[in-house]
């Protein structure tokens, strides 16, 4: 078995181990693989209608995100989305958003407009149905939005989203 194989069956056990988010049913497109993240998503939703758009449209797709918390980004990156498999006529994205200390208003805040931008680039790609693997994936990114260095790259739309749900919660740009 192929090391992305063995991930994306950790993922799908891990997700289905998880609460169902963002809507009531298991079947939800974004899911949660921890209660932390589980938790912020349901905050994302209760705080932000723009955030419930965006989960609306990506329930509309062929996209199924995962959504962790993680300690494993590097430098300064908030948030990531990664390209995990496909089959059966989906496709599996799996975003992970910065762990943090989520008592904090403002941290909260941050970690829900980086889940927004995170999600915006899923809808991205449930807007591309020509990448169905890691290398179109990263060939969409390569030819689709700007590089900011190294392997990271960063799209208007997603960049605009974030800002929006931030907004929304904040009545402030960051």
């Amino acid at each position: 078995m192929s090391r992305h194989t063995i991930a994306l069956l950790v993922a799908l056990l891990a997700a289905r181990a998880a609460p169902a988010v963002a809507n009531t049913s298991a079947l939800g497109r974004v899911r949660a693989v921890d209660p932390a993240a589980s938790r912020l998503v349901q905050e994302a939703a209760a705080r932000s209608p723009t955030f419930r758009e965006l989960v609306a449209e990506i329930e509309a797709s062929d996209v199924i995100v995962y959504v962790a918390e993680s300690d494993a980004l590097r430098g300064d990156v908030q948030g990531a989305l990664r390209f995990m498999g496909s089959g059966a006529g989906e496709r599996y994205l799996r975003v992970d958003v910065r762990r943090g200390d989520r008592a904090s208003i403002t941290s909260l805040k941050r970690a829900i407009a980086t889940l927004a931008h995170e999600l915006m680039h899923a809808l991205e790609i449930a807007g591309a149905g020509h990448v169905v693997d890691r290398m179109s994936f990263e060939s969409f990114y390569r030819n689709q939005a700007n590089r900011l260095r190294g392997d990271i790259f960063d799209t208007p739309a997603a960049v605009e989203m974030g800002e929006r749900v931030h907004f929304e919660m904040t009545g402030r740009r960051y």
